[in-house]
């Protein structure tokens, strides 16, 4: 079985499987407190390459069980991984439904980078999760209120704004700021996309 690699539109960046070689690169651009405060409380921070180890390993042993809970990627830019991206899989009365999260190291903020990632993400799913068990009709991120960077990219993939929820945040990601004063800190905006909603 080939590595599954998801192309983008922007050519230097791809989304692939994790590798034991992105250890140094993953730890270099995920221990920043200006990514980690925007996500949830499993990422760590400080972030070790102990913690890059540890996630790459388990990252890379779903890959290889293909369970039907979820997918995570590296999101790999100019050759090297400077982020991350995941879905988790529902169950139940939830089992249509695919809950995103995604981050990018600070470097290469503002390029684009992001939109193209989820973008790309969200359509692989879309389109190639059609049919039993990981079949998706429905994706859902929820990003904190006071992260207009990230809102703004989910409009630009094609999500819309679907409600308010305590304690929003990035589903591949920990920890909000706990130093930050604001009341919207752990508020979270909840972003859609559906199958038939187009992008």
């Amino acid at each position: 079985m080939n590595p599954l690699a998801i192309r983008t539109s922007i050519d230097r960046c791809v989304l692939r499987e994790w590798r034991e070689t992105d250890i140094a690169s993953l730890a270099r651009h995920a221990n920043n407190r200006n990514v980690s405060r925007f996500l949830l409380d499993q990422f760590p921070f400080p972030y070790t390459e102990r913690d890059a180890r540890d996630w790459i390993a388990t990252a890379t042993a779903k890959a290889k069980a293909t369970e039907t809970h979820g997918m995570h990627l590296a999101i790999e830019i100019e050759g090297e991984a400077a982020g991350g991206i995941g879905a988790a899989f529902g169950e139940g009365n939830a089992r249509a439904t695919a809950a995103i999260g995604y981050w990018i190291g600070e470097a290469h903020w503002g390029g684009g980078i992001a939109t193209a990632a989820v973008r790309a993400f969200a359509e692989h799913l879309l389109a190639e999760h059609t049919v039993g068990p990981t079949a998706i009709d429905r994706l859902e991120a929820t990003v904190f209120a006071n992260n207009p960077a990230s809102i703004r990219v989910l409009a630009k993939a094609g999500f819309a704004r679907e409600i308010h929820v305590d304690d929003g945040g990035d589903d591949d990601g920990g920890g909000h700021d706990d130093n930050d004063a604001t009341a919207a800190t752990n508020l979270g905006v909840r972003f859609v996309r559906l199958r038939n909603a187009g992008a």
